[in-house]
């Protein structure tokens, strides 16, 4: 039990910390050129749109994977004797709970930029 504990609460932190660095970065990378022109503005605007939103893949497969990982575990878990199937469910949703809102975040991203690219 503790295992799925400190493997859950390590994505957690890892997720927070990723988000809020990334995001830092963008903000001063973006602070740190001043564009010439109204034509480079939204060129510049479309490129860290871009940028952004290729971060964010990465991260989001970054997250899926270690979600996987620790799925991967809690089965091996479960198949050995370690888990009663109750736990190993109330685990398994929590796992799934989590996959899904990294899969929407990333998709309100996506829907995100493709709104910015038709304007």
């Amino acid at each position: 039990k503790q295992w799925y504990q400190r493997r859950v609460r390590g994505y957690e932190q890892s997720q927070s910390s990723e988000a809020s660095g990334s995001a830092w970065m963008e903000r001063s990378r973006t602070m740190a050129s001043a564009p010439r022109s109204r034509m480079q503005v939204s060129e510049n605007k479309m490129k860290k749109a871009q940028d952004d939103l290729v971060a964010s893949h990465q991260i989001h497969i970054s997250q899926v994977t270690n979600l996987c990982s620790i799925e991967a575990e809690l089965l091996q878990n479960f198949t050995d004797g370690h888990l009663e199937f109750t736990e190993y469910m109330k685990k398994l949703e929590t796992i799934l709970e989590s996959k899904n809102k990294c899969v929407e975040s990333l998709r309100a991203q996506v829907a995100c930029y493709s709104l910015r690219a038709t304007y």
